[in-house]
């Protein structure tokens, strides 16, 4: 509003002239430049309406922020403490303690509560504790790379022997013969010759060696071992066996019999195969026992076991000599004792069975005798043998007696 009160006092002067000729130009121009003075200090209407829209708006604005500044200690929330002022009333207020940023959480972004700071603490000092703990290891690690290069050569050591140990097993194991175990009796059937295969051989039974008996006669043994899917019986004995029949004959033969998973049975065999029954049944008559057999209609008994025999050769001389002798024939001999054949002596046409055999740790002994008659077709002159053999080596010594006449 435009401060009119100095004009209205020269209009109220201005009214109270009532003499005639109180009014002269001068008083009436200097009233009129007091009105044209005060009029160009007065807005437009214009201007006019521009104040009362800012006047409007500042009304609608209400109070301005003028200070913010953080408030009170929280563990969850960033509070705040604000000052605002009024510019149409021209009064300040003030807010504490608000709410300005709150607590993160895992759908926005937000302040970090005390309790993350002192978990982000604990994991820093974790951090920390583990470094120290890599550190630690990092240095045991060197530690033990520094033991296991000084342990090269203990390593290169017993490696070495290892493979000393493995040649002696080997060596051990060459001179080492292996014994089946006994595992019993196969009994055949004695009503007659002939009797089905499939009741002796089988392919569950275990391996190891048995003995074949008939009417309470040993006939013979087999030896039973697995050989990839197949159960196999090495058979020596008075018999002959196909795939089908086992035939008790006055024959000694050699048979190999194998059996299948599904009971099938192959044989082979050394010695050839008779047909006893056909024999007895054609040739009964014509029938002769040996040393040790009986016939009695289509029955024959065996009260005697040939024994299997094994031959060396070897040329005797007289005195005490020695020489080389190959590992695979000690092994031979030595298996051959084992199992309990006749050992035989051969010098050149002259076959001589040994009186005795023993086994020591490492070397054989056997013992034999040949008679020698003089010319005087009267005088014996007994000559005595005992060869003392190992894998590599043999020594022979010979002792002379001479048997006068009767």
């Amino acid at each position: 509003m435009i401060d009119i009160s100095n004009l209205t006092s020269l209009i109220t002067a201005f009214r109270q002239e009532t003499e005639q000729g109180s009014i002269s130009p001068e008083t009436l121009g200097a009233l009129l430049q007091a009105i044209a003075n005060q009029l160009q200090s007065a807005t437009t209407d214009q201007e006019q309406s521009k104040l009362t829209n800012i006047y409007n708006n500042l009304l609608k604005m209400g109070n301005c922020l003028t200070n913010l500044a953080q408030g009170d200690t929280d563990r969850n929330n960033v509070l705040g403490d604000y000052t605002f002022y009024n510019v149409v009333s021209g009064i300040p207020s003030a807010q504490r303690g608000q709410v300005l940023i709150k607590q993160a959480t895992t759908e926005r972004a937000g302040a970090m509560r005390a309790q993350q700071v002192i978990d982000l603490n604990a994991a820093k000092k974790g951090v920390a504790t583990l470094e120290d703990a890599v550190a630690q290891i990092n240095t045991q690690l060197e530690e033990l790379n520094g033991y296991i290069e000084s342990t090269d050569g203990v390593v290169q050591t017993l490696a070495d022997d290892m493979y000393n140990a493995k040649s002696n097993l080997n060596t051990l194991n060459n001179r080492v013969s292996v014994v089946p175990i006994r595992r019993g009796v196969i009994t055949i059937d004695p009503s007659s010759i002939t009797s089905p295969i499939g009741n002796y051989f089988k392919y569950s039974m275990a391996d190891g060696y048995y003995e074949i008996v008939r009417g309470g006669i040993l006939i013979g043994h087999a030896v039973s071992y697995q050989y990839g899917n197949f159960r196999v019986f090495d058979v020596v004995g008075l018999c002959h066996i196909n795939s089908n029949t086992f035939v008790y004959q006055d024959t000694l033969a050699h048979i190999l019999v194998r059996v299948a998973q599904n009971g099938l049975i192959v044989t082979n065999g050394t010695i050839d195969h008779v047909d006893l029954q056909n024999q007895i049944n054609l040739k009964q008559d014509r029938l002769e026992a040996g040393n040790g057999i009986s016939i009695s209609g289509n029955k024959i008994s065996v009260s005697s076991y040939p024994a299997p025999s094994y031959i060396i050769e070897f040329a005797s001389s007289d005195g005490v000599f020695s020489g080389n002798f190959e590992p695979e024939r000690y092994r031979e001999l030595h298996h051959a004792i084992v199992e309990g054949k006749t050992i035989i002596v051969q010098n050149g046409v002259t076959f001589t069975t040994a009186v005795s055999t023993a086994i020591g740790e490492d070397y054989i002994v056997i013992r034999y005798s040949i008679p020698r008659i003089q010319q005087d077709n009267a005088t014996v002159v007994l000559g005595v043998y005992e060869l003392t053999v190992n894998e590599r080596s043999y020594t022979s010594k010979s002792v002379f007696k001479v048997l006068p006449p009767a």
